[in-house]
């Protein structure tokens, strides 16, 4: 499990910044407390010379491997990826995450390396 920090903000598009400190194989169960929608991802795999993949699921919790995410996004090696969703992604239930290499709702080991995650949430 990563090391996740929350801080709350004053600001119309969202009102949480959300630091995920290399998220792995165990997931991260509802990190927020609570639902809510997801604005912005910043995924940096700089430290992997392999991809990794973020995993999201709309859940207060999730079996790696077996729960199907509801948002998967391949970071490629050696890179950040920024992720904008404007009009946001609700997440009704809560915010639930890991971090694999492989793609898809299979795959259980993490990452050889620490990935770092931001998140921007209402």
């Amino acid at each position: 499990m990563g090391t996740v920090t929350l801080t709350n903000q004053n600001n119309p598009i969202g009102t949480k910044v959300v630091k995920i400190q290399a998220p792995n194989n165990s997931a991260d169960a509802n990190f927020t407390g609570s639902s809510g929608t997801l604005f912005m991802l910043q995924l940096d795999n700089t430290a992997n010379s392999s991809a990794s993949y973020f995993k999201m699921c709309n859940a207060t919790s999730a079996t790696v491997g077996t729960t199907v995410p509801d948002l998967v996004i391949m970071i490629p090696p050696s890179a950040k990826r920024v992720m904008v969703m404007p009009l946001g992604i609700a997440f009704s239930a809560g915010f639930t995450a890991f971090c694999v290499t492989a793609g898809g709702t299979a795959g259980t080991t993490s990452p050889s390396s620490a990935v770092v995650v931001y998140a921007i949430i209402g």
